[in-house]
């Protein structure tokens, strides 16, 4: 396992958003969490794989916890990249992974870094995945690294679920809605790293950009929200919205795969899975509503869920492929200037140029602009004799090899018959109009 020097220095600068040390039991966590339906990695998969040339090489699994996710993209990608930066995640995730799913180690490389400044190989990456950890970091920065991480082609799938939502009664609802608006305002009150994933995931990811000439294809898919962005706010944090008008969004109600049915005791098992973790003591009073308004029944909870998929375009300046195209331009480009030099230096111009003062009688110097006139010179070039060429035959004769003769000429002039006049230079007059129509069955005569 390898472990950045700069997140060394990060983590002593700031807090690590579900650390151990605000409560994380991986225990609870894999017990009372929803398990990620066979639909959740079919939409990532289905995405992904739509694309022309998708390959299945490399997946990077951000934000990896105990490698969760990690053991589903194995079973699809030859190579799987598992990162977190809390101390003894990786180490678990290994562990889970290798010793006891049984996995080659081989196939994964276990990163404890942070998902804004990764040590992968720039352009490496098919699939990169962000689930439930987005909200711990500096969503922009991070977006721009995984940029940075993908090749030309490949797909990001950031995903975030929220509380579940209730289909019992309305007291039922109301008091369960007491519950976890506590916990959220006890959260509140705990520092920045709190602050600041609320006001991420308050909007459903709607604070998340992606800037349109880099990104393609983005879908932001809702499932279970009945229509509402608002499902997912806990403590009233508002952020400005950064979905574009290019952005496609699609509603899914009903998934089962999020819902199920439940009792008190699972409600508080599940919310002791959340950080800081706050003891049932400090809550009691809510709770006890809870507990009242159920009845000792389960009712059916329901999931929201919000998928970002999206497809990175653009390389950077200094990426391979855009080095590869410089080189090749310059390589053409040089050799045609090196011979345009030669050409210019080998056979200068033999104009001159002269300038020529500006009238300012005419205005042509005024203004707060110059203007500066300039003719062509050439020096004289001696003078050619002109040289005799040959007259030419005024009859062409296409591929023929006919002599020029004086005998020729006789049968020619006898056999276009009389002429009407003759000059005094010994040339034919030329024929009248009437002569010259005689005959043409194409002009019409009074006759």
């Amino acid at each position: 396992m390898a472990t950045s020097p700069q997140l060394e220095r990060n983590a002593r600068q700031q807090e690590l958003g579900f650390s151990t040390k605000q409560g994380v039991d991986w225990s609870e966590y894999l017990a009372y969490r929803p398990i990620y339906p066979a639909s959740f990695f079919e939409r990532i998969y289905d995405y992904h794989g739509r694309k022309s040339g998708a390959t299945w090489s490399v997946a990077h699994d951000i934000g990896a916890g105990c490698g969760i996710v990690s053991a589903a993209l194995a079973i699809r990608f030859a190579n799987v990249i598992v990162s977190d930066p809390n101390d003894g995640y990786v180490t678990l995730a290994r562990k889970l992974l290798v010793q006891e799913a049984s996995l080659p180690e081989s196939q994964f490389r276990f990163l404890q870094e942070l998902a804004e400044e990764s040590s992968v190989e720039s352009g490496t990456v098919d699939l990169l995945t962000a689930c439930e950890c987005i909200h711990w970091t500096t969503p922009d920065k991070s977006i721009r690294e995984f940029a940075r991480e993908l090749k030309v082609g490949g797909t990001l799938a950031i995903t975030y679920y929220t509380r579940p939502m209730v289909d019992g009664s309305e007291r039922v609802r109301e008091a369960w809605r007491a519950v976890y608006t506590a916990q959220a305002e006890k959260s509140l009150g705990q520092g920045d790293v709190y602050t600041n994933a609320f006001t991420v995931i308050d909007t459903g990811l709607e604070s998340v950009g992606f800037p349109e000439e880099e990104w393609e294809n983005v879908k932001r898919v809702y499932i279970n929200t009945q229509g509402d962005v608002g499902v997912f706010a806990l403590s009233g944090k508002v952020s400005e919205s950064k979905v574009n008008h290019t952005e496609e969004r699609i509603w899914v109600e009903e998934d089962e795969g999020w819902c199920g049915m439940e009792g008190i005791e699972w409600f508080k098992s599940y919310l002791a899975t959340w950080v800081p973790r706050t003891p049932e003591s400090e809550m009691q009073d809510v709770w006890d509503e809870l507990e009242a308004a159920l009845e000792g029944n389960k009712v059916k909870i329901r999931t929201p869920v919000v998928m970002i998929l999206a497809i990175w375009v653009k390389t950077g300046l200094c990426s391979a492929d855009s080095i590869i195209n410089i080189l090749l331009c310059i390589l053409g480009y040089i050799p045609g200037l090196l011979h345009a030099w030669y050409i210019i230096s080998k056979f200068p111009e033999s104009y001159e140029y002269e300038s020529v003062p500006q009238d300012a009688e005419n205005g042509s110097g005024g203004g707060d602009g110059r203007v500066t006139y300039v003719f062509v010179s050439q020096p004289p070039q001696p003078e050619r004799q002109p040289q005799s060429q040959p007259k030419s035959s005024s009859t062409p004769n296409y591929g023929s090899t006919a002599t020029n003769n004086n005998n020729n000429a006789s049968s020619s002039s006898a056999a276009a018959g009389p002429s009407t006049g003759h000059h005094d230079d010994g040339t034919a007059a030329p024929p009248t109009y009437a002569e010259a129509v005689k005959g043409d069955n194409k002009i019409q005569t009074q006759d």
